[in-house]
């Protein structure tokens, strides 16, 4: 009765780790007076991580280039996603060749074509400025040209590989055991039963994932908040994280279209 006991309690003490080590939140948020319909365009942002430090920037671009291509997979609407910054390298230039003339030319009108270039666009007055949270988000010139209805922003509010301790304990653990005898005729006969015995487990940590992203979707004509999504899950296991990743963003695109109306039918 002792042992049943013992092994009750450290049963309960690691199912609440598990049950927190498997919790998930997900909240969802639109504009009842907003009307979502099919065939709408949407201009996604690039992924934001600027609140998470990834340890690679290839794991960055993964994350990134995940999120591009579920968002292709959206069949009732059309999603233009924001080109994912890159670094690239820059190729020597032969001397005397005319591309060597556009970089090295002091004419003022090169010059001012290029500083043209590099010069952020001027978001227009009508394309109003949103708070999210601490940060201000504006609607790109870029999602104003391609005529899009809806802004997507999605931000990785945490991307984590930590640790969980479980304190050093005894478990009691049974075992079958074969017993032998021999009756008065000189018979062999064997009989089994369960033994119980303790056995100590030392501290041990185990690895836990947690990914929490949101999603936010503004009206590009007036710079209103119609929608938000918040996925954030907690799961064991070092190798998680980005799997967890994959399904929250698989979610969002999947679950884009569940507001809906088809105005044909209203």
């Amino acid at each position: 009765m002792k042992s049943s006991w013992r092994t009750l309690i450290l049963a309960l003490v690691l199912g609440a780790s598990a049950t927190l080590a498997q919790a998930a939140d997900y909240s969802v948020w639109h504009d009842s007076h907003y009307t979502f319909r099919p065939n709408q365009t949407l201009y996604a942002a690039t992924l934001d991580m600027s609140d998470v430090k990834l340890d690679s920037s290839i794991k960055e671009r993964v994350l990134q280039e995940y999120y591009v291509q579920k968002s292709k997979t959206v069949k009732t609407k059309k999603i233009i996603t924001e080109p994912i910054p890159t670094v690239d390298a820059t190729l020597p230039t032969a001397p005397g060749s005319v591309e060597a003339a556009h970089v090295t030319s002091p004419n003022p009108a090169v010059a001012t074509t290029t500083a043209t270039a590099a010069t952020p666009v001027t978001v227009p007055a009508k394309e109003a400025a949103v708070t999210e949270q601490a940060d201000t988000v504006t609607i790109p010139q870029a999602a104003i040209d391609a005529k899009a209805d809806l802004y997507v922003t999605a931000k990785v509010l945490k991307y984590i590989v930590t640790s969980y301790l479980v304190p050093a304990h005894t478990e009691w653990k049974s075992r079958e055991i074969t017993d032998y005898y021999y009756d008065k005729n000189g018979h062999s006969h064997s009989y089994t039963h369960n033994v119980d015995y303790p056995e100590y487990v030392p501290d041990t940590y185990y690895p836990r994932a947690i990914v929490h992203v949101h999603f936010h979707m503004y009206d590009t004509k007036t710079g209103k908040l119609v929608a938000a999504i918040e996925d954030d899950r907690t799961r064991d296991g070092s190798d998680d994280a980005t799997s967890m990743y994959k399904r929250i963003v698989d979610r969002f695109f999947k679950n884009l279209t569940a507001w809906d109306v088809d105005t044909a039918q209203k």
